[in-house]
């Protein structure tokens, strides 16, 4: 038994994951680990940013789907089977993220998300950053080096860069 994510890579072959007495998810580390398909899992794994949402549209040939977060946001996603109108939970490590102080452009990420940041702190090595995006918080995982040169503090515009498949889709509870 554990609660290192580096020890269950390192030393497992089968992952059983336990919420409250009750096995919750099971089979291999990269599966289990990678893409956790229950809120549970995802907020053992790291998962910092969990948010509901609905399901807008599918775009199927190209392979995503496009779902709108309770605050408007919008955000493409990777496609699942899903109905238009259908709810879900989007998780994304706050690692996943990356910030720009300019509206930037020619990405190959399909999500571009102007905020304002709420709060900058620092834990450790890491640069922990709260970014109001229309009522939608997202937490930022940034190094010492990035606050310093995009001169990051509280109450300045930034965009946050979110990859589609940096979301990871989950049934909601």
């Amino acid at each position: 038994m554990t609660h290192s994510r580096e020890e269950v890579f390192a030393l497992g072959e089968q992952v059983i994951v336990l919420a409250a007495g009750r096995v919750v998810a099971r089979g291999l580390p990269h599966a289990v680990m990678s893409a956790p398909r229950l809120e549970a899992v995802a907020q053992l794994l790291g998962f910092e940013n969990i948010f509901d949402a609905s399901v807008i549209s599918l775009n199927e040939e190209r392979g995503t789907m496009t779902c709108r977060l309770l605050a408007g946001v919008e955000l493409e996603t990777p496609l699942i089977r899903a109905e238009a109108g259908s709810t879900l939970r989007i998780g994304i490590r706050a690692g996943d993220l990356l910030l720009a102080t300019e509206p930037p452009r020619g990405l190959s990420a399909r999500n571009v998300v102007v905020g304002i940041i709420r709060t900058v702190e620092r834990r450790d090595v890491i640069i922990s950053t709260v970014v109001d995006c229309s009522g939608a918080e997202f937490e930022v995982h940034l190094t010492l080096a990035a606050r310093e040169s995009l001169q990051l503090a509280p109450g300045k515009e930034v965009w946050i860069v979110v990859k589609t498949h940096s979301c990871h889709l989950m049934s909601k509870p």
